[in-house]
């Protein structure tokens, strides 16, 4: 009998299994592929250690820019890949050593719950194992949303698993979504010379970030070569010998030598026995409480399956949660206000909190203070004098929201995040000293802007 068996090992299963333990729980951890998750082997870290592939060549084409002078420039794929899937490897071996320092005792094969605390594991080679536990955690994840006008065929049609083990590039790729996944591999493959369409039901890319956010990155892409149809829906896809042509709702036909769709992901829950035992879902998704809880006592669910935000730090966060509440180490709950948002396009993206058209339609008041990243001295010194950070507070001066585009952004929100999660105000961090020169100090004016006090701008506060 374990304290807490864990149903799938991505981040938010294998922080669960690491916490419970840390706590001194008997702890297993049930996978059926490798230990990780998508995030680990299929998307975070793949897809980032081809975009740090993918921006090394592009700051190498722009060497001139800088005094350097190269001859012979080029890249090759199949070492770019294969470095990728090294770091993979790397990070994948260290966890399992880490599981098994904590004394988890990983199962391997595909779980399935039958009983109040009880599952079966179907072991590859076709045996089955009975597991028995006081609490169960499902961190099962996600899969690729699928399109019925373009169902996946792994040659032409693609989803993003597909899409990261190419052996060649495509020459002309159109990409149908242009969210997170799919501005992110349009700027890796258009950096590598491939001819990228990107194709997005809704008015604008990047259609839940900040509005100018959201353009400023559609002037990056094109300016990159990237093609972006907004507003337009894919009516269907034909494939042919030589790869497939997608016709748009307004009869537009794109050639192509691959489509990759990227429409969103959507929890996996089949096959697990949910349904038998009457768990709560809402659309495919587990409905949990702040404790993680699911409408079976005994049974928790953390990070994609509750489709509550599908980010890999905050299922992390969420099986910290789930681990406490059921060893009653602690009454957590998350802000997920407070949790920031990520993307690694070129240029890089992040967010926190409210966009400026949330808090409009909520009727609430609040500042916008904004710094150009061209104001910024460490920006300008890198080439990268594109971009701002936009800070929104009330106006009692709590924040509620930031948002960024522009190098680094990806780390520059981490100050903003631990404030909104310290109750900290725009005040705090305008006043928090930031060394000279970084791209952090670019965070201090925002916050000082919004008083009208940023000393590297001028121009008064701008109010909503």
């Amino acid at each position: 009998m374990y304290d807490i068996a864990v149903l799938g090992g991505g981040p938010g299963g294998y922080v669960a299994a690491l916490r419970a333990a840390q706590l001194g729980a008997a702890v297993c951890l049930v996978e059926q592929d490798e230990l990780g998750g998508v995030c680990l082997n299929k998307g975070c870290i793949p897809t980032k250690a081809l975009l740090a592939s993918a921006e090394v060549y592009a700051k190498a084409r722009r060497a001139e820019e800088f005094g350097v002078c190269l001859s012979g420039l080029g890249f090759d794929w199949g070492k770019i890949q294969a470095r990728s899937g090294a770091v993979v490897r790397r990070l994948r071996q260290g966890l399992e050593r880490l599981l098994r320092g904590r004394g988890v005792e990983v199962l391997r094969g595909r779980g399935e719950l039958v009983g109040e605390g009880e599952l079966v594991v179907h072991t590859p080679d076709g045996a089955q194992q009975t597991v028995r536990a006081r609490a169960v955690i499902v961190a099962t994840g996600s899969l690729p949303g699928e399109l019925s006008q373009a169902s996946f065929d792994g040659q032409v049609v693609l989803n993003s698993d597909h899409a990261l083990a190419l052996r060649e590039l495509p020459k002309r790729l159109v990409i149908v979504g242009a969210g997170v996944v799919g501005c992110e591999f349009a700027c890796l493959f258009s950096a590598f010379g491939v001819e990228v369409t990107l194709v997005e039901l809704l008015p604008r890319i990047l259609p839940m970030e900040d509005s100018r956010i959201s353009a400023a990155l559609a002037a990056a892409l094109r300016k990159c070569g990237v093609r972006i149809y907004t507003g337009t829906a894919l009516q269907g896809v034909e494939r042919r010998a030589e790869g497939a042509v997608a016709t748009l709702e307004e009869g537009t036909e794109l050639l192509a030598d691959a489509l990759l769709v990227a429409v969103g992901r959507v929890p996996r829950s089949q096959g697990l026995g949910l349904e038998e035992l009457g768990v709560e879902l809402e659309r495919g998704a587990l409905a949990v409480d702040e404790a993680m809880r699911t409408s079976l006592p005994w049974l928790y669910a953390i990070g994609d399956v509750t489709a509550k935000t599908f980010l890999a730090h905050a299922a992390s966060a969420q099986g910290v949660v789930a681990a406490e509440r059921i060893l009653n180490a602690s009454e957590r709950e998350l802000n997920y206000r407070a949790i920031p948002s990520c993307i690694f396009t070129i240029p890089e993206v992040a967010s926190i909190g409210y966009t400026e058209d949330e808090l409009k339609e909520r009727g609430m008041e609040y500042t916008v203070g904004q710094f150009p990243l061209g104001a910024s001295g460490r920006a300008v010194a890198l080439g990268e004098g594109e971009g701002f950070v936009k800070l929104l507070a009330a106006p009692d001066g709590t924040l509620l929201g930031a948002h960024i585009i522009g190098p680094h952004a990806t780390e520059m929100i981490a100050p903003v995040a631990l404030a909104m999660q310290a109750g900290l105000g725009a005040e705090e961090v305008a006043d928090a000293v930031q060394a000279h020169p970084t791209m952090a100090e670019a965070v201090v004016e925002a916050a000082a802007a919004i008083f009208g006090e940023a000393l590297h701008i001028i121009g008064p506060p701008r109010r909503g």
